[in-house]
Order: structure tokens, then sequence, then C-alpha cells
């Protein structure tokens, strides 16, 4: 009788949320939802949130599905376009973080040209 062979399942087919027991909360300020409810919040930051759904403000305004975090690089880049926004409703730094934890949560390959420039601050 032959052993069953074990096919490990790929890392990239085993959603994020099994590893975690809970969202984790980085600020609990309240904030008025104008919008649709936000998707699972797996992240949570002052303004923004990481989601099932990708990158969400949690106000519900603006939203950036996972799909889309490298997409059209490097003719369009996130960071570069949330930093041109008002930093009172955007919280840029913030959006730093959320975009690094959301590629790592959604596992989207961050190329090294793009991630160093964002670890150290600069768009």
């Amino acid at each position: 009788m032959e052993a069953p062979i074990y096919k490990p399942i790929p890392m990239k087919d085993i959603p994020p949320r099994r590893y975690l027991t809970g969202p984790i909360i980085h600020a609990d300020n309240e904030v008025l939802l104008r919008s649709d409810p936000l998707d699972a919040i797996w992240w949570q930051g002052r303004t923004w949130a990481v989601t099932a759904y990708g990158i969400e403000r949690r106000d519900g305004l603006y939203t950036i599905p996972s799909a889309d975090l490298l997409k059209d690089h490097p003719r369009y880049d996130w960071i570069k376009h949330i930093s041109g926004k008002a930093p009172e409703k955007y919280d840029h730094e913030e959006f730093r973080t959320a975009f690094l934890i959301a590629c790592a949560l959604h596992r989207v390959t961050v190329p090294d040209e793009i991630r160093e420039p964002i670890i150290k601050g600069h768009d």
C-alpha cells in the first residue's frame, strides 16, 4: 500500500485571517461612517483600515481594492496620489503604513525600489 501523497497548500491560497484571532487595532478613535460599511477589518489606524477588500478610509469615502495596490506601477503610485491630498483628511504617514500592511496581508510583493522610499518616508 502506497502512502498518500501530501500536497501542501500554497501560502497564497491561505487567507491571512487564518493567522489572526481578531483585527489589529492601532487606533480606536471614533470615525463617522459616511458611506457603505467597511469590509472585515484586519488592521485599523486613526484614518485608514486594511480590510478584506484592500485599503479603506475609515469613514468609507475612499477605497483601494487589493488587486489595484500595485496596478499600473510605475506609471501610477498610490503613495504619491494620496500625498497630494489634504493631510488632515488623508493622514499621509498612516497611509504609508496601511499600504505596506495591506500588501503584506494581501500577499502583494512590493519591489525594493518602492518599499525602501516608503519606509524612509520619501515619495
